[in-house]
């Protein structure tokens, strides 16, 4: 069974306390199951799921009662007592085992379920229970077994079952309240993520999102709006859209608002004539509450706009955030074409990988923000130490990768890349400190006995490996 944090539905009373090690043990097992089996509820687990633990808590319940009778037999044999105790485990089990048949968990009878389980188990503990315990316990002591008897008789007080209904109100109200507090939480649990989905969903929409309050007055805005706008969200809060958007109350704009507000929403093309950017699309909802606007929600779809930021999205796909070098997906999409092409026209090309010898030292003796600065720098660095057809990606990490094509000869990739090296181990400035780093260079050239480009880009990380094994701050080519 996969575990479950267990609720608090039914807490551990230091009350229940037998004076007996191994009973107290297995009666905190039974609660604690008892806690499982109202957290699967709670949670909205499905059937089979409720049915497993439901098979769990008669199991050890059995193995439980198995035991405290074989220690009252132990003491009271053939007693009235012990005969009486059996009968109400029996008495449980058949309970348990008619809920077993008849609960899911879309039923009341999982909450009768548990208030059965809460009120049985605690008049239990706290009635036989602990008189049986008693009796063993003074037995043990020395005492004969009527002496035991009646001492623990003595010690029950008169008002023992009054006190047993005291606390089984207090456990059935306390049960009642933490039932009904898990499964708000759970509800506003599943709210928030519903209502997180929701928000990233209109965060990373193609389309112009805005929201007014009655008056017009912005209150919030997607970040296709603001990038449509040219304004952040803070300084676009609290101003007009008339000012921010005059062109959706130009033309058939101005129509939209009057009928959002009469008939809830409006929909239409608010294109003006002299209007540079294409085709727009308005869609303009008003939320209201008992007839009365209070908010309007509009998303404006607009075709230039929508290629923008198809644009922009592709590019933050294929490019490197901190570098704004190609990245890994790129590289590999551009090292496919390549390799096709050489081995279309028998052209020679060079993969390079490049790794950063002695980056981590500097990345975990200066931080992090450091480390970054020190990639953009090298990244800088080797950028224009290449040729202006030439591609550098970063792959990850201080892992980079360059693309040689059009070479006459293999020299011609050697150049390039002593080039590079040497403009890494220039000395960098960051941070008012002089920092020293090399790079280990491997290098594997196309045609070669490589049957694809992932195979050459493979050529190229093992070179690199053999540079850095060889000492570092070198170039290594693959044979």
């Amino acid at each position: 069974m996969m575990p479950v944090q267990n609720a608090e539905f039914f807490p551990w009373s230091n009350d229940f306390t037998t004076g007996i090690a191994i009973l107290d043990e297995q009666h905190q097992t039974l609660i604690a199951l008892i806690n499982q089996l109202a957290s699967y509820f709670t949670s909205e687990k499905n059937d089979a799921l409720l049915q497993e633990v439901l098979n769990e808590l008669s199991d050890y319940t059995v193995y439980h009662f198995q035991y405290e009778e074989k220690l009252w037999a132990s003491i009271l044999p053939e007693d009235d007592l012990t005969k009486g105790h059996q009968a109400d485990h029996h008495h449980f089990i058949a309970s348990i085992q008619s809920f077993h048949q008849h609960t899911d968990s879309d039923s009341d009878s999982m909450h009768e379920l548990l208030a059965f389980l809460t009120r049985w188990l605690s008049f239990h503990i706290l009635d036989a229970d602990r008189y049986m315990a008693s009796i063993v316990l003074h037995v043990q002591e020395g005492m004969s077994l009527q002496e035991a008897k009646e001492t623990a008789k003595a010690c029950v007080h008169d008002a023992r079952r009054q006190l047993t209904a005291t606390i089984l109100r207090m456990y059935d109200d306390l049960s009642a309240k933490n039932l009904l507090l898990i499964r708000e939480i759970r509800r506003r649990k599943h709210a928030e993520e519903y209502a997180s989905i929701s928000q990233q969903a209109i965060d990373h929409s193609l389309e112009s999102i805005f929201i007014t309050n009655h008056e017009g007055i912005i209150t919030d805005a997607n970040p296709a709006f603001c990038s449509d706008v040219a304004q952040d969200k803070d300084s676009l809060i609290g101003k007009h859209i008339r000012e921010v958007k005059p062109m959706l109350f130009a033309t058939s704009g101005k129509q939209a608002w009057q009928h959002a507000k009469t008939h809830g929403s409006w929909m239409g093309d608010i294109t003006q004539k002299n209007e540079s950017q294409g085709y727009t699309w308005l869609s303009l909802s008003a939320i209201s509450n008992r007839q009365q606007v209070h908010h309007y929600v509009g998303v404006i779809s607009s075709a230039s706009i929508l290629l923008r930021r198809t644009h922009q999205l592709e590019d933050e796909a294929h490019h490197d955030a901190l570098t704004q070098l190609p990245n890994r997906r790129l590289f590999l999409n551009l090292l496919k074409h390549a390799f096709l092409n050489s081995q279309r026209h028998q052209t020679l090309l060079a993969v390079c990988f490049i790794d950063l010898d002695g980056f981590k030292a500097v990345n975990d003796s200066l931080g992090h923000d450091a480390g970054d600065i020190l990639l953009q720098q090298a990244a800088q660095r080797m950028n224009q130490s290449i040729r202006n057809n030439d591609i550098i990606a970063r792959m990850g990490g201080d892992e980079f990768t360059i693309l040689l094509e059009t070479l006459n000869e293999k020299d011609d990739a050697m150049c390039v890349m002593e080039k590079t090296l040497q403009a890494i181990q220039e000395p960098f400035v960051i941070a008012g400190q002089t920092i020293h780093i090399s790079a280990s260079i491997g290098i594997s050239f196309h045609p070669n006995s490589a049957t694809s480009y992932e195979a050459l880009l493979k050529e190229a990380d093992h070179a690199m490996y053999a540079a850095k094994h060889a000492g570092k701050a070198r170039i290594h080519t693959h044979p």
